[in-house]
């Protein structure tokens, strides 16, 4: 889930993947990409991604990470900033 909560930000949250110790946060502007990693090696289940333009229309994955590299993503989220 995407909320844009206030103006040049935006937070995201998901839910715990069975085996996942960290995860991976991709954007892009395309729901087709190209995305570009913002974050890795995030251990919540949470992230706000921030200083980002008004008006614009982002799209996110979430990749869980479950060792030894085995990649779980979620299908996009779409939200536009504030």
């Amino acid at each position: 889930k995407a909320v844009s909560n206030s103006r040049g930000s935006v937070t995201l949250t998901w839910t715990q993947q069975s085996g996942v110790t960290s995860y991976t946060i991709r954007r892009a502007t395309s729901p087709n990409g190209p995305y570009t990693t913002v974050a890795t090696g995030v251990k919540g289940l949470q992230f706000t991604n921030k200083m980002l333009k008004s008006g614009v229309k982002l799209y996110y994955t979430v990749s869980g990470i479950r060792p030894p590299g085995e990649v779980v993503s979620s299908n996009a989220a779409v939200v536009t900033t504030r």
